[in-house]
């Protein structure tokens, strides 16, 4: 346990005593991880619950650093500490292995809000953190419990840390720049071979299918609202290299969301006037919630001078293109970003219709697609600043600290072990 969150410390300096074989270490690896868990608790509670009764944890806390890396960055983190320094890269790498276990999703929380040194770390490491935790989060549906009335804590926990890990513009562009040979070992291997996909197109594709999983699952308003946030930062900073993989995900579930969009009745301020009609209000929030942010998505593919390194995109819009996103060009939130879209892609529609002689014929209209790009009119920018706007990079702050809260006592209310019980006030 020890060595685990201190990578540092080797695994023997836990004794085993004169146990027997596998059983001592068994039992010292039981141990290790209850320590863990306890340990993790203690630190939640310290760091976030009236942390102004706590400051000197918090700054102890918020001063580690790793003196290879910190040094070279800001010089006054390391000499400022006050707690022992840590090696970032394998204490990011023994979290990430354990990913699965409810525990670390929280420490990595704990560390990616509460020490800007681990935060600007990771987001200079995109291609270090997005594999194993995306890896993670896919496997979600097939591992949750189908009967509840929540998305698991831990899960909501690795949200929020890819919340505020894309509000970094640097984060975003290099999950852009990065691909990995085969997409099949983050997203299984039941999809077909995905070759040279960006480390972004696999985001967006995992953030799409765990989103789906939450609507027919428990719809979970928090998780979806967070998968949102998440799509919202990368509408902001922009993402190139979209896969035809991404393109066709993107495609299918934006149309699936307007189609409920046109077929829900608009949210209201006013009381339901009963359970049914407040459960239909809930899903027509969470569908405009997820639809508003993968629209202004698709707008700001098509953005110069990013189109041009988004041919996928385009071509998939043009082949498919949803009859319900005309629909709802005249709704005041929806219509902005679907107004670009459509004019952009009418436009490309002009210069270089596609041709149906099949999958051979691809890579040309790519290539006539990406050179037709490079004359997009300026009309069309002017179109994407108002399908743009109010579109804002999350940005960690106390307040959306505190809004994290409640979710984040839930996943550590899940470790506390049966006998633990709070403590109550003197009267």
């Amino acid at each position: 346990g020890s060595s685990e969150l201190m990578p540092g410390l080797p695994s023997s300096y836990i004794a085993v005593g004169d146990y027997e074989g596998g059983a001592a270490a068994s039992e010292a690896s039981s141990a290790g991880k209850s320590l863990v868990k306890r340990s993790l608790l203690v630190l939640l509670l310290l760091l976030f619950h009236e942390p102004e009764a706590h400051s000197v944890i918090g700054s102890a806390f918020a001063s580690l650093t790793d003196p290879t890396i910190g040094a070279a960055d800001d010089s006054s983190l390391v000499s400022s500490a006050v707690a022992a320094p840590l090696n970032f890269p394998k204490l990011l790498q023994a979290i990430l292995a354990a990913l699965q276990d409810s525990a670390y999703p929280l420490l990595l929380y704990c560390l990616v809000v509460k020490n800007e040194s681990f935060r600007r770390y990771l987001q200079g490491s995109a291609e270090k953190v997005l594999p194993a935790v995306l890896e993670a989060l896919n496997l979600l549906p097939s591992q949750a419990d189908k009967t509840a009335a929540s998305a698991p804590p831990a899960a909501t926990a690795v949200l929020l840390v890819l919340l505020s890990l894309t509000g970094d513009r640097g984060f975003c562009e290099r999950a852009s720049a990065v691909s990995i040979p085969d997409g099949r070992t983050i997203l299984g291997n039941n999809t077909r071979s995905l070759k040279d996909v960006s480390l972004s197109s696999l985001l967006v594709a995992v953030l799409l299918r765990i989103a789906h999983w939450n609507f027919g699952a428990c719809r979970d308003s928090f998780f979806n609202q967070a998968i949102a946030g998440i799509l919202g930062n990368l509408a902001g900073h922009g993402v190139e290299y979209v896969h035809w993989y991404a393109a066709s995900r993107m495609l299918e579930v934006a149309g699936l969301l307007a189609r409920n969009a046109v077929k829900l009745p608009h949210p209201t301020a006013s009381e339901p006037s009963g359970l049914a009609e407040a459960a239909e209000m809930h899903r027509a929030r969470m569908v405009r919630t997820l639809l508003r942010s993968l629209l202004r998505f698709f707008s700001s593919c098509l953005r110069a001078p990013r189109v041009t390194k988004n041919c996928a995109l385009i071509y998939a819009l043009q082949r498919d293109y949803p009859a319900q996103f005309t629909q709802l060009e005249a709704d005041s939130e929806l219509g902005p970003p679907l107004m670009h879209v459509r004019t952009t892609i009418d436009w490309f529609e002009a210069q270089c219709p596609p041709n149906d002689e099949g999958d051979a014929d691809v890579k040309v209209q790519s290539e006539r697609l990406q050179q037709a790009s490079t004359r997009l009119p300026a009309e069309l920018m002017t179109l994407a600043s108002v399908a743009g706007a109010g579109v804002s990079a999350f940005a960690e702050t106390e307040t959306a600290s505190a809004y994290f809260l409640p979710v984040v006592w839930l996943a550590a209310h899940k470790l506390i072990p049966e006998h633990v019980c709070w403590s109550q006030p003197p009267q």
